[in-house]
Formats: structure tokens, C-alpha cells, sequence
């Protein structure tokens, strides 16, 4: 039982050492290459902005879309002739209810 906690002490710090290791070199290389970094760095922050805002834009457009409906009413459909012409607000309009 001690042999097996023993080797279990041993890999576990192994690992830590191997961490640490690899944190320095990925540290070392960024100083080292500072354009690459800041390039990789910015690229991922206009990533992550521009999928934020198309989220955004997303859910504006379906509550303008919802109020739009929800003004008209619910159960409501409007037609309207493609060659309407005349006063928008009183003729050419026919209302038909759903329910």
C-alpha cells in the first residue's frame, strides 16, 4: 500500500513539473513573439465580439418581429394587393378573423 501511494506522489509531482515547464515555455514564447501573441489575442476578441453581437441583433430582430404581431393582433391577417394604390390607411384592406 505505501509503494502505491509512494508512486502515486512521485507521478503526481512529475506532472506538476511538467506543467510548470510547459507555463514557462508558453509564457517564454509569447514575450518572444509579441506580434503573433497580440495578433492571436485580438483575432480571438473580435471572434467572441462579433458572435456576441450577431446574438444581440438576433434577439432585438425577433422582439420587433413578436411586437410587430403582437400590434396587429393575434388572431388577424391583413391582405393587401401588390398593385394598391390609394390612401394605405382605408381602402384595399380586408380584415378576416382566425377565430
Amino acid at each position: 500500500m505505501d509503494y502505491l501511494q509512494d508512486l502515486l506522489k512521485k507521478e503526481n509531482k512529475m506532472n506538476t513539473e511538467k506543467y510548470k515547464k510547459l507555463i514557462n515555455l508558453t509564457i517564454k514564447n509569447a514575450i518572444r513573439k509579441k506580434l503573433r501573441s497580440t495578433l492571436t489575442i485580438l483575432s480571438v476578441i473580435i471572434g467572441i465580439a462579433s458572435v456576441v453581437a450577431l446574438v444581440v441583433l438576433r434577439e432585438g430582430m425577433l422582439n420587433a418581429v413578436s411586437d410587430q404581431f403582437n400590434k396587429m393582433g393575434a388572431n388577424s391577417i391583413f391582405i393587401m394587393s401588390a398593385n394598391f394604390q390609394g390612401d394605405p390607411n382605408s381602402a384595399g384592406r380586408v380584415q378576416k378573423k382566425l377565430c
